[in-house]
């Protein structure tokens, strides 16, 4: 009987398993050279229809890497000007760790949080689709930073939050309703408080345009 189940397990291991090819050439050899510990983020930050590259670390900054190569053929290229204002006036309470994108504003282009030992940092894109430009907003998260605080411990938190917040801004999103029940069930997780506010602020947000 042992020998019987010990050989369904491994028929149905060998049955489900995903075989992963690892690619060197799209990274390092495409002009991406990225420290330790990182977090990518993809979003399309200049308007070309292909994916730049946002990359947060436990470095001092967030690096931004511009796709300048073909379908199917990316080449990333750093541009330290597209987050140049986010820096300008030193490191001191701004984030490197966690990018992520997303029309918080609904005026057509790409907004940006940075979460990090700082909590969630928001920045308005004042620019466009095409040439982003970034303005600090201190209080649309005050109270969702109020609950993350600046410990360093709550990384994880901080960085549930960032994802929580994208995930619920975008209600097409197929995900959102599962997303909710998980989150927001009686049963939650002690991050729960942080969750709640996530909602309440998202539902005060517009749908974002649809785009072609």
């Amino acid at each position: 009987m042992r020998k019987m189940l010990l050989f369904l397990i491994v028929l149905s291991t060998t049955l489900s398993a995903q075989y992963w090819q690892r690619v060197d050439s799209v990274f390092s050899p495409a002009g991406l050279i990225y420290p330790s510990f990182t977090c990518p983020h993809f979003t399309d930050l200049d308007g070309d229809g292909f994916y730049d590259l946002l990359l947060g670390s436990i470095g001092d900054k967030t690096l931004f890497f511009r796709n300048k190569g073909l379908t199917g053929e990316p080449k990333f290229e750093e541009d330290e000007s597209v987050l140049a204002s986010i820096y300008e006036g030193g490191i001191a309470g701004t984030n490197a760790d966690y990018p992520a994108t997303a029309d918080l504003d609904s005026d057509g282009d790409q907004d940006l949080i940075i979460g990090g030992y700082n909590g969630l940092l928001y920045y308005i894109n004042t620019g466009d689709a095409s040439t982003p430009k970034w303005e600090e907003d201190v209080e649309l998260l005050k109270e969702i930073n109020e609950v993350i605080g600046t410990d360093p411990n709550r990384r994880l938190s901080i960085s549930m939050a960032t994802a929580t917040l994208i995930f619920l801004s975008e209600p097409e999103n197929p995900l959102q309703e599962a997303l909710n029940r998980e989150l927001f069930s009686p049963t939650a997780t002690p991050e729960r408080e942080i969750r709640q506010r996530l909602r309440k602020i998202c539902h005060l947000w517009p749908a974002s345009p649809t785009r072609d």
